[in-house]
């Protein structure tokens, strides 16, 4: 409080004598002055002074997590019922007691009431953004349009904590995949934070040709396949052969097969036949002179002949692009008897087995589940 300038002394009601005086408490208040005459004044109107008390330290409540990945945030919020909320890292006050965070640091709020009072720095909570990794770059291995019962890989960056494909689910970095569709991929970094979506690679699996039958052309001495495809293999015994028309050439006393192609894919080979000079002869598990059961089998058959003459036999089996798989010399008489052969560490698929003996050769085939 200021009394007027110019006087020999001033008496205030409170005890001070000085022009200008401090109060900070509730109280009333007057002034009388004396001039250098010696004159006192009356006492001046009152002044009361008033203190207000200050607002509280503010209570910080954060709804959310303090720690979380970029991208996503937490919400703080102070009491309500203050005109104006100042928080560390703005110029002035609002009107709102809450706030979103995005960035990591120390936050803390001063609050101001009514009168105007502020109260003192509310505690800090601090906020921590962890990185999110960057959306990743699928690597492709192999290619992206292929023929059915092929496959091609796909992989994401090394040194995650985790992989997600899309739409198969997988969760390893490396995906084998084998059907048509777009395959994108999430990775997840050892904060738990997850990358966007990566572009996505578009993979085509064409179906195959349909299994070809072969055919005999009248009483010709010529084959042709069922199935009209622009593309042929012919195999004789086993061996591919320069032709590559639908209608095949063909010699007495061999067997033949046949496979089709289009301009993306090739069919499965056919049913092997034993051309002969009277007929045309298609070979099975029954009508070739070998028994075999049980036919499909998970793995392990029974193979049995009793056509045979005694001596040593090869016993040949091929797959249906005709590499062979199996070759064991054994005894006619085993074979009559029943051998039983183990077929557990192939693929699945159609397998020809040949028993090639002195006099005579015999094929049947065996499906492998």
């Amino acid at each position: 409080l200021v009394g007027p300038p110019g006087f020999f002394d001033y008496a205030w009601t409170n005890g001070w004598s000085q022009q200008t005086i401090m109060s900070n408490k509730n109280e009333t208040l007057k002034l009388k002055v004396t001039d250098q005459n010696n004159c006192v004044s009356f006492y001046s109107d009152s002044i009361v002074v008033k203190v207000f008390a200050l607002p509280a330290k503010p209570k910080l409540t954060l709804v959310g997590n303090d720690m979380f990945c970029k991208g996503d945030s937490a919400s703080i919020s102070s009491p309500s019922g203050f005109v104006g909320y100042k928080w560390q890292d703005s110029s002035g006050f609002y009107k709102s007691n809450s706030r979103y965070v995005y960035s990591a640091g120390l936050y803390y709020v001063i609050v101001k009431d009514l009168n105007g009072c502020l109260s003192p720095l509310s505690d800090s909570i601090q906020i921590t953004v962890n990185p999110s990794p960057l959306k990743p770059i699928i690597q492709l291995k192999g290619k992206v349009i292929f023929c059915q019962g092929e496959w091609t890989q796909i992989s994401g960056p090394a040194g995650f904590k985790g992989y997600r494909w899309i739409p198969n689910m997988r969760t390893t970095q490396i995906d084998t995949v084998s059907s048509s569709g777009t395959y994108q991929l999430e990775v997840e970094n050892v904060f738990g934070c997850k990358s966007p979506v990566s572009n996505g690679i578009a993979v085509v699996v064409n179906s195959l040709p349909l299994k070809p039958t072969i055919e005999r052309i009248g009483m010709k001495d010529s084959l042709r396949s069922d199935k009209i495809e622009s593309h042929y293999n012919w195999y004789r015994n086993n061996v591919l052969l320069s032709d590559t028309f639908r209608v095949l050439r063909s010699s007495p006393n061999n067997y033949y097969q046949v496979q089709t192609g289009n301009s993306k894919c090739w069919s499965i080979l056919s049913d092997s036949f034993l051309y002969t000079n009277s007929a045309l002869v298609k070979l099975n598990g029954s009508e070739s002179g070998l028994l075999i059961y049980p036919n499909p089998t998970e793995g392990e058959f029974i193979l049995k002949s009793k056509d045979l003459q005694a001596g040593e036999v090869i016993l040949i089996i091929s797959d249906i692009q005709g590499r062979e798989v199996y070759n064991a010399t054994v005894y006619s008489a085993t074979l009559n008897k029943g051998m039983s052969i183990d077929l557990s560490r192939f693929n699945s698929g159609v397998y020809q087995l040949k028993v090639i003996s002195s006099a005579r050769v015999l094929v049947g085939k065996i499906e492998k589940l």
